[in-house]
């Protein structure tokens, strides 16, 4: 794997960390729905607007109860899907139920179940 390659996969997965997409988000309207929810976490607009005319929004699964967040992502030019899942976020179910399962079981099992009902 390249450094361009690790850079597109490092670039989705920040992007993963912004909410409201809608199925088909693409373009300026994407591009400023990014840079607003994550400039303040370090995107730049270019970063933003890189992102916007390469890849789509899919779906979007805000987050559940159990903590669990991911976005489907499309690449226009290869048409390849990216399944991008949030990491801890530091706030809510996430950080306390989900974690502690990680903990004392090595996995979230109400995660996993929501992760397996995005995919269905």
């Amino acid at each position: 794997m390249d450094i361009s390659k690790l850079y597109e996969l490092s670039l989705l997965s920040q992007m993963t960390y912004a909410d409201n997409f809608l199925p088909d988000m693409n373009g300026d309207v994407l591009a400023n729905n990014l840079f607003a929810e994550l400039s303040n976490g370090g995107v730049t607009g270019s970063q933003a607007g890189y992102f916007a005319d390469n890849y789509r929004v899919i779906h979007q699964q805000p987050t559940t109860d159990s903590g669990f967040s991911a976005t489907l992502f499309q690449d226009v030019g290869t048409n390849e899907y990216i399944f991008s899942v949030r990491g801890t976020d530091g706030k809510g179910p996430d950080w306390t139920e989900a974690n502690w399962g990680n903990f004392v079981d090595g996995l979230s099992r109400e995660q996993i179940v929501d992760m397996v009902n995005f995919y269905v």
